[in-house]
């Protein structure tokens, strides 16, 4: 199986993948309500993602082609920019090298053994819209008529002073006579 990893003018291309994993997530929203079971009315596509496991070897080429192959998979890492990543399976456009790793023991003396795990990232843009008709002052709202308010005389007779309990403490005892 062959992949293809191009950044704007550079290609890079493999000996071999190992192994590609291909995961494409679909989140749906759960939110409790105040009886019965969760509600779901949203679902949404989450970035996918491509975790591959590379090899190049230096056998029948120069003495280093497999480190090359490496320091160019770093340095697509660290510049940031939006990978192209083909496949057999899909061609993955705007994707980041989220993570990279390498293991090195005596079998790969002579040889690369990468693991890529690959993001989408999304991106948007924005764009700034004049608005007619404002200026440097805030917006007034219309007045409204407050209408004739009435003092309303107090009433401070005994009754409505007394509190619940003594309220209540009464009418337990008109209930036991």
């Amino acid at each position: 199986m062959r992949v293809a990893v191009r950044m704007a003018a550079s290609r890079l291309a493999f000996d071999c993948v190992l192994k590609a994993e291909h995961s494409s997530t679909l989140t749906i929203t759960e939110h409790p309500v105040e009886s019965g079971g969760n509600i779901t009315d949203h679902s949404r596509l989450d970035p996918q993602e491509l975790i591959l496991e590379l090899g190049a070897t230096d056998a029948g080429t120069y003495n280093g082609r497999s480190v090359q192959a490496f320091q160019s998979l770093k340095a697509m890492q660290a510049s940031g920019i939006p990978l192209t990543v083909v496949t057999r399976l899909q061609t993955y456009t705007n994707m980041l090298i989220a993570s990279l790793s390498a293991p090195e023991d005596y079998t790969t003396m002579h040889a690369v053994k990468a693991t890529a795990t690959f993001r989408e990232i999304r991106i948007v843009s924005t764009a700034t819209v004049g608005v007619q008709g404002r200026s440097g002052e805030p917006q007034k709202t219309g007045s409204t008529s407050g209408g004739t308010k009435q003092a309303a005389p107090v009433d401070n007779s005994a009754t409505k002073n007394q509190s619940v309990l003594a309220g209540l403490r009464d009418t337990v005892k008109s209930l036991l006579q």
